[in-house]
Order: structure tokens, then C-alpha cells, then sequence
């Protein structure tokens, strides 16, 4: 089973739900097309200590909390400027709306755990709407066998999203 939390950060609006894997695929998807802001996703990485595919926002990465500790302006700074521009078209589809930058693990030198980040234009990203990069996503999440103990989607605000171990 998976668990898919909207929850966190959201002072327990959302949904908490153990679902199987086509199940969170459909409830991930649901999740992206109703989202109305912009997030960085990095595609899902292949490591065998990667478990959870999570969501921060902006706001909670400048001030850390639990057991990890701020980010660093630069950093936040730079997924900001990774946004897609308002009113972007898809360049995938070429006719909707680009919420999504789909941005390659090199963005932070292929190593999820140390979050160096490497320099603008070191790395390929793409602008996305949600239905393309589900149809990015997805099969990346199977190629991977990527298990999914933890997902959390965007909400409620731009962001970014990664693999990760929890």
C-alpha cells in the first residue's frame, strides 16, 4: 500500500488515504489538475533508499522545522526562477496552460540528500500542464519501482517536488 497526505503544511485540510499504486496514480493526477499554482518537479529518481515522492512550499523551506533545517535563500530563490512564466504554454502539448517545470535530477548533481544545487542551464527542464506531466511522471515512478510509502502533492502555493527517503 501507499499513502498519499495532502495534510501537511495545511493545518489538516486534505486527505490522508492508504491507496494502491493505480489508485495514487489517479488521486496524484486528480491532485495536478486541480492545482493553481506552479511547482518545479524533478523527475523521480532511481536509489534504493528513495520511498516517498514529497511537496514543499517555498514559505516552509525558509524556515525548516522538525529534524531539517532552512534552505538557503540562494537555493529557494533559484527553484523560484525555475517556475514556468505566467501564461506559458505547455511544450508538450502546445495548448494548455504550463503549471509544471519537469526539471532532471541534475538540478542538485544527480544527489537528492546533499541538495547542491548546480548553476541555471546545467540541466534540462521543460514546461508542463498537468495532464503531460503526469504522462512524464508516471512512467518514470514504474521505470524506477520507485515505492511509493509517501506522496504528497502540490498544494495551496508554488513549490517544488522530489524524491525523497522518510
Amino acid at each position: 500500500m501507499n499513502e498519499f497526505d495532502s495534510t501537511i503544511g495545511r493545518k489538516g485540510r486534505g486527505e490522508k488515504l492508504k491507496l494502491c499504486r493505480n489508485c495514487i496514480f489517479d488521486k496524484f493526477s486528480e491532485y495536478l489538475s486541480n492545482y493553481t499554482f506552479r511547482a518545479v518537479m524533478i523527475y523521480p529518481i532511481k536509489d534504493k533508499h528513495v520511498n516517498a515522492y514529497v511537496f514543499y512550499n517555498f514559505e516552509s523551506m525558509s524556515k525548516g522545522g522538525g529534524r531539517y533545517s532552512a534552505y538557503p535563500k540562494a537555493t529557494i530563490d533559484q527553484l523560484r526562477n525555475d517556475l514556468p512564466p505566467p501564461n506559458t504554454v505547455c511544450q508538450i502539448c502546445g495548448r494548455n496552460n504550463a503549471k509544471f517545470t519537469w526539471t532532471s535530477p541534475e538540478i542538485y548533481r544527480n544527489n537528492y540528500v546533499a541538495m547542491k544545487f548546480s548553476p541555471e542551464g546545467t540541466y534540462d527542464k521543460k514546461y508542463l500542464c498537468p495532464d503531460c506531466l503526469l504522462e512524464q511522471w508516471k512512467p518514470k515512478i514504474i521505470e524506477n519501482d520507485t515505492k511509493l510509502d509517501l506522496l504528497f502533492p502540490p498544494v495551496d502555493t508554488d513549490g517544488w517536488s522530489t524524491s525523497w527517503n522518510v
